[in-house]
């Protein structure tokens, strides 16, 4: 098997592709993630705030996010409080059409410390954003 081939099958088994369509302007849901204050209103899971986001999208730039829960169970059935650090640098904006950046999680939060590479592509498709 060759390096390429190799390499193109490692990537594909840890790639996750995941598709949203939404009912709003293609430039409504590019801001959603590139503007600070918008991403504040969903950044992160049920039970989870986003607090202390910045955001500067351009490439080169960096994003940093708390996620903060006053009552998460991790598992054991009780409730704590948690604070998870994230953050990664903007690699490649193309507005409204397409976002690259990358994630981790930053040291202490027991969670897994490498960088992952996302890259979000907002299409126009039969009148809706996808």
């Amino acid at each position: 098997m060759s390096t390429a081939t190799v390499s193109q099958t490692v990537r594909a088994q840890q790639e996750l592709q995941i598709t949203r369509v939404f009912d709003a302007p293609r430039e409504l849901v590019w801001k959603a993630w590139t503007d600070p204050d918008q991403m504040k209103l969903w950044f992160g899971p049920r039970d989870f705030v986003a607090r202390n986001l910045t955001a500067e999208a351009r490439p080169g730039g960096r994003w940093r996010n708390c996620l903060h829960s006053d009552g998460f169970d991790t598992g054991d059935g009780e409730k704590r409080r948690l604070d998870l650090w994230q953050g990664g640098e903007y690699l490649e904006l193309v507005e409204p059409e397409r976002l690259v950046f990358t994630f981790h999680w930053e040291e202490g939060t027991g969670l897994p410390e490498h960088d992952t590479v996302i890259s979000i592509t907002f299409e126009e498709k039969m009148g809706r954003r996808r």
